[in-house]
């Protein structure tokens, strides 16, 4: 089960990468980040 899901993230990972700009993926990437930090520091 854990193998599939990780075959179905690969897949649709691939292909939303291919339909956002690259600078779109980075903004995204560096959102994430900033979340899971503030996330991080509030403790939960």
């Amino acid at each position: 089960m854990a193998g599939s899901a990780t075959l179905a993230g690969a897949w649709v990972g691939k292909k939303f990468v291919g339909r956002v700009s690259d600078r779109r993926f980075v903004r995204l990437v560096e959102i994430g980040l900033l979340a899971a930090g503030a996330l991080f520091l509030a403790g939960l």
